[in-house]
Protein backbone atom coordinates (compact mmCIF):
# COMPACT_ATOMS: atom_id res chain seq x y z
CA UNK A 1 0.00 0.00 0.00
CA UNK A 2 2.80 2.40 0.88
CA UNK A 3 4.45 1.88 -2.50
CA UNK A 4 1.09 2.48 -4.21
CA UNK A 5 0.53 5.90 -2.62
CA UNK A 6 4.15 7.03 -2.38
CA UNK A 7 4.62 10.12 -4.49
CA UNK A 8 0.85 10.51 -5.03
CA UNK A 9 -0.37 12.09 -1.79
CA UNK A 10 0.67 15.09 0.30
CA UNK A 11 2.45 16.73 -2.61
CA UNK A 12 3.31 20.43 -2.36
CA UNK A 13 1.12 21.37 -5.32
CA UNK A 14 -1.98 19.61 -3.92
CA UNK A 15 -4.77 21.73 -2.52
CA UNK A 16 -4.94 20.91 1.22
CA UNK A 17 -8.73 21.34 1.13
CA UNK A 18 -9.02 17.79 -0.23
CA UNK A 19 -7.25 16.34 2.80
CA UNK A 20 -9.42 18.43 5.12
CA UNK A 21 -12.62 17.24 3.40
CA UNK A 22 -11.44 13.64 3.61
CA UNK A 23 -10.64 13.84 7.32
CA UNK A 24 -13.77 15.82 8.18
CA UNK A 25 -16.00 13.40 6.23
CA UNK A 26 -14.53 10.52 8.19
CA UNK A 27 -15.06 12.41 11.46
CA UNK A 28 -18.69 13.21 10.64
CA UNK A 29 -19.52 9.64 9.60
CA UNK A 30 -17.85 8.21 12.68
CA UNK A 31 -19.77 10.63 14.92
CA UNK A 32 -23.08 9.51 13.35
CA UNK A 33 -22.12 5.89 13.98
CA UNK A 34 -21.04 6.62 17.54
CA UNK A 35 -24.30 8.47 18.33
CA UNK A 36 -26.26 5.63 16.69
CA UNK A 37 -27.80 7.96 14.10
CA UNK A 38 -26.52 5.43 11.59
CA UNK A 39 -26.74 1.77 12.56
CA UNK A 40 -23.53 0.04 13.67
CA UNK A 41 -24.03 -2.68 11.07
CA UNK A 42 -22.62 -0.17 8.55
CA UNK A 43 -19.38 0.35 10.48
CA UNK A 44 -17.41 -2.22 8.42
CA UNK A 45 -18.52 -0.34 5.30
CA UNK A 46 -17.53 3.16 6.44
CA UNK A 47 -14.78 3.62 3.86
CA UNK A 48 -17.15 2.52 1.13
CA UNK A 49 -19.69 4.99 2.52
CA UNK A 50 -17.11 7.79 2.38
CA UNK A 51 -16.49 6.99 -1.28
CA UNK A 52 -20.24 6.89 -1.96
CA UNK A 53 -20.59 10.26 -0.22
CA UNK A 54 -17.80 11.69 -2.39
CA UNK A 55 -19.38 10.43 -5.60
CA UNK A 56 -22.92 11.47 -4.68
CA UNK A 57 -21.92 14.96 -3.59
CA UNK A 58 -19.03 15.73 -5.93
CA UNK A 59 -19.50 13.43 -8.90
CA UNK A 60 -17.74 10.31 -10.16
CA UNK A 61 -14.95 12.16 -11.91
CA UNK A 62 -12.55 13.77 -9.45
CA UNK A 63 -10.45 16.63 -10.84
CA UNK A 64 -6.69 16.70 -10.37
CA UNK A 65 -5.82 17.83 -6.84
CA UNK A 66 -3.73 20.71 -8.15
CA UNK A 67 -6.46 22.14 -10.41
CA UNK A 68 -8.87 25.02 -9.84
CA UNK A 69 -11.81 22.66 -10.43
CA UNK A 70 -10.69 20.57 -7.46
CA UNK A 71 -11.44 23.37 -5.02
CA UNK A 72 -14.99 23.73 -6.39
CA UNK A 73 -15.37 19.94 -6.23
CA UNK A 74 -14.41 19.99 -2.54
CA UNK A 75 -16.61 22.98 -1.74
CA UNK A 76 -19.70 21.01 -2.83
CA UNK A 77 -18.91 18.40 -0.19
CA UNK A 78 -17.92 20.98 2.39
CA UNK A 79 -21.36 22.64 2.21
CA UNK A 80 -23.04 19.31 2.96
CA UNK A 81 -20.60 18.41 5.73
CA UNK A 82 -21.22 21.70 7.58
CA UNK A 83 -25.01 21.22 7.56
CA UNK A 84 -25.95 18.59 10.17
CA UNK A 85 -29.26 17.64 8.55
CA UNK A 86 -27.89 17.44 5.00
CA UNK A 87 -24.81 15.56 6.16
CA UNK A 88 -26.79 12.90 8.03
CA UNK A 89 -29.16 12.60 5.08
CA UNK A 90 -26.24 12.16 2.67
CA UNK A 91 -24.69 9.38 4.74
CA UNK A 92 -28.07 7.68 5.13
CA UNK A 93 -28.34 7.74 1.33
CA UNK A 94 -24.98 5.97 1.29
CA UNK A 95 -26.46 3.24 3.51
CA UNK A 96 -29.15 2.65 0.88
CA UNK A 97 -26.42 1.98 -1.68
CA UNK A 98 -24.71 -0.43 0.73
CA UNK A 99 -28.05 -2.17 1.37
CA UNK A 100 -28.59 -2.63 -2.35
CA UNK A 101 -25.26 -4.37 -2.93
CA UNK A 102 -24.66 -6.48 0.20
CA UNK A 103 -27.95 -8.39 0.16
CA UNK A 104 -28.47 -8.30 3.97
CA UNK A 105 -24.96 -9.61 4.69
CA UNK A 106 -23.24 -6.93 6.80
CA UNK A 107 -20.30 -9.13 7.78
CA UNK A 108 -16.84 -7.53 7.84
CA UNK A 109 -15.67 -10.05 5.26
CA UNK A 110 -18.25 -8.72 2.80
CA UNK A 111 -16.81 -5.22 3.26
CA UNK A 112 -13.38 -6.56 2.27
CA UNK A 113 -14.45 -8.28 -0.95
CA UNK A 114 -12.81 -7.01 -4.12
CA UNK A 115 -16.01 -7.03 -6.10
CA UNK A 116 -17.83 -4.78 -3.63
CA UNK A 117 -16.22 -1.59 -4.93
CA UNK A 118 -17.21 -2.48 -8.47
CA UNK A 119 -20.77 -3.31 -7.39
CA UNK A 120 -21.04 0.01 -5.57
CA UNK A 121 -19.67 1.97 -8.51
CA UNK A 122 -22.09 0.23 -10.88
CA UNK A 123 -25.03 1.15 -8.65
CA UNK A 124 -24.13 4.86 -8.60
Amino acid sequence: MLDFVKGKIFLNNHNPLGYYISAYSNFRLYSFLRRKQIENKYKPFRYHMLNIFRIQQGGKKMPQMNSNQFEKYCEKMEKVLWDDRKCLEAFKEATFVIDSVVENDYNREVAKRKGLVESINNSL
